[in-house]
């Protein structure tokens, strides 16, 4: 036996060595070390979906106010910062239809998962809103308790005494529509 050589591991001969190199398949996305030599990788790709923003948003704060204080905790966000998913947007945040946004009333929607509460529904408009009385509607799926009716004039309503109607629909249970008031 040679000096070296175990006999559990006997010498590997040069068709074995043949076999591990040519199984060796180069990644053809990686485009080397940067130049800085801290081993890093240089692809673009790997980079997109990483925020660039440093401003820290208070997500308690109305829509668009910014703070640069980077010691504070929160969320790396601006107001429309480009995004896929509410991950993006970092904690508080939602991914609304033209970005990064509180999810408040007035903000875009496309669902209610663009929202958030106190106006977590997405309204007719496509704007977040609450549902309140008066909130434009379609149906009674636009509206929140307790105004949780869509009534004859497209807003939300309880369906009380003397809330339009132009059917029972349009009022609450026990309570009639004559003459198009709710009684």
């Amino acid at each position: 036996m040679m000096r070296g050589q175990s006999k559990a591991w006997p010498a590997l001969g040069a068709g074995a060595l043949l076999v591990v190199a040519s199984c060796r398949q180069p990644n053809p996305d990686w485009k080397g070390d940067d130049p800085s030599g801290t081993g890093t990788s240089t692809d673009a790709a790997a980079t997109t979906d990483v925020p660039t923003s440093t401003t820290m948003v208070d997500p308690t704060a109305s829509p668009g106010t910014t703070a640069v204080d980077s010691s504070s905790s929160g969320s790396f966000a601006t107001e429309g910062q480009p995004c896929n998913n509410d991950n993006a947007c970092g904690d508080g945040w939602l991914c609304g239809p033209m970005g990064c946004q509180q999810g408040m009333a007035g903000d875009p929607c496309a669902g209610n998962g663009d929202c958030a509460a106190p106006a977590a529904i997405c309204g007719p408009d496509d704007v977040c809103q609450a549902g309140g009385a008066g909130d434009p509607c379609a149906d009674n799926n636009d509206c929140a308790a307790p105004t949780a009716i869509c009534g004859p004039m497209a807003t939300c309503q309880s369906g009380a005494t003397g809330d339009p109607c132009t059917s029972p629909s349009h009022c609450m249970g026990g309570i009639g529509c004559t003459d198009d008031v709710c009684e």
